[in-house]
C-alpha cells in the first residue's frame, strides 16, 4: 500500500463506505468517503483486541486484566497513586480504565477497556513535528545545538547568549539548569 493513501484509494474503490468483515462478521476495516478509516481485530471469543483509526491512531489492545494477572476475584477492584488519585480501576465484569495524572494531579492519559483513549501526554518536539529519523537536533546560526531528542523520547535543549555561553540546559527528565540573568 502507497504511503500517505488509504486502502480504499489503493483498491480504486469508489462506493462507500468501504467495509471489510471478518468469517464471523465483525467489521475489521471501515473506510468513509472522506478518508477517515478504522481498523480492527477480534480474537476467537469475537472480543475486539486492537483498534485504529485514521484520527489519531489509537491503539487498543486486549488481553488479560490486571485483576486476572493478580488472581483478584473482590470486586471493584482499584489502585490509588500517592496522591490519591485512582489511576487503575476495574469491574467484575472484566471493564477497566488506568489514569496517569501530572505533577499538579490534571488527568492527562485516559485508557478504558472499551477502546475509548483520552492522551493529553506532553509530546515531544520530534511527535509533534512528526520526525521519524533520530536522532533528530536543531541547530541555531552559530552552529549551536539547541535541541537534541533521542529515539526513545529523551531529549534535551540548551538556550545559548551572544557571548556562545549556554545560559539554560533542560532536559526530558526534569534536570534544569538556569544560569540566565535575573531581572529584578
Amino acid at each position: 500500500m502507497e504511503q500517505n493513501k488509504t486502502l480504499a484509494t489503493n483498491l480504486k474503490i469508489s462506493n462507500f463506505p468501504f467495509e471489510i468483515t471478518d468469517n464471523n462478521g465483525n467489521e475489521i476495516y471501515y473506510e468513509g468517503f472522506h478518508g477517515y478509516w478504522v481498523k480492527e481485530e477480534f480474537n476467537q471469543n469475537n472480543e475486539r483486541i486492537y483498534f485504529e483509526d485514521s484520527f489519531a491512531n489509537i491503539r487498543y489492545n486486549k488481553s488479560k486484566t490486571l485483576a486476572k494477572q493478580l488472581k483478584i476475584n473482590n470486586f471493584s477492584f482499584e489502585i490509588n497513586d500517592n496522591n490519591g488519585n485512582r489511576i487503575y480501576l476495574e469491574n467484575c465484569n472484566g471493564f477497566w480504565y488506568k489514569q496517569e495524572f501530572n505533577q499538579y494531579n490534571q488527568k492527562i492519559y485516559y485508557e478504558s477497556s472499551n477502546g475509548l483513549i483520552y492522551d493529553n501526554k506532553p509530546k515531544t518536539l520530534a511527535t509533534q513535528l512528526k520526525i521519524n529519523k533520530f536522532p533528530f537536533h536543531i541547530i541555531d546560526d552559530n552552529e549551536n545545538i539547541i535541541y537534541y531528542e533521542f529515539s526513545d523520547g529523551f531529549w534535551y535543549k540548551r538556550e545559548i547568549d551572544q557571548n556562545n555561553k549556554e545560559i539554560y540546559f533542560e532536559t526530558s527528565n526534569g534536570t534544569i539548569f538556569d544560569y540566565k540573568p535575573k531581572t529584578r
